[in-house]
């Protein structure tokens, strides 16, 4: 019969952890051992990545139709139509920085007239109106993160 006393058992250990072993077993007649080293991966953004290329690409084609349509509850006046983000994204009130923006305050607009853009994942995603009727208020600064569903013009409907 094989014994092992503390020292021994502390040797054994220290050798698997010094190793790159990530699991060892000993067995020798009466005697087992089983040990395994817990790794917890800190940064586990590459094996992210692998998994991502292992997926096959595949073209998505997004498109916004409309805008959230949701009339301002409790409201007073019936006639007032909220324009909401359809999307997370960055808000813009003209195409680019040097250009006029699509709409002011008192801008009378169309149906299907571009009010903003919302700008998500890199990509430009203008917002049309769906009301006829004049912009009472502008809600959101240019260049500002807009959550989805948030309210961005209030619009007087014609």
């Amino acid at each position: 019969m094989i014994t092992l006393d503390y020292k021994e058992i502390c040797e054994i250990i220290k050798v698997v952890s010094d190793s790159n072993l990530s699991c060892a077993e000993i067995k020798l007649e009466d005697i087992y051992m089983k040990m395994s080293k817990c790794s917890v991966e800190i940064n586990n953004i590459n094996s992210a990545n692998k998994e991502y290329e292992k997926r096959e690409q595949c073209d998505v084609d997004l498109q916004i139709d409309k805008p959230i349509i949701n009339k301002e509850k409790n409201n007073i006046l019936d006639d007032i139509e909220i324009i909401k983000s359809p999307l997370v994204g960055t808000f813009y009130r003209a195409s680019s920085p040097e250009s006029e923006p699509y709409v002011n305050l008192g801008s009378k607009i169309n149906e299907n007239d571009v009010l903003c853009i919302v700008e998500a994942m890199k990509l430009m995603n203008e917002i049309e109106a769906y009301v006829k009727g004049e912009i009472v208020e502008i809600l959101v600064g240019d260049g500002e993160m807009v959550e989805y569903n948030q309210p961005l013009f209030k619009i007087k409907k014609d």
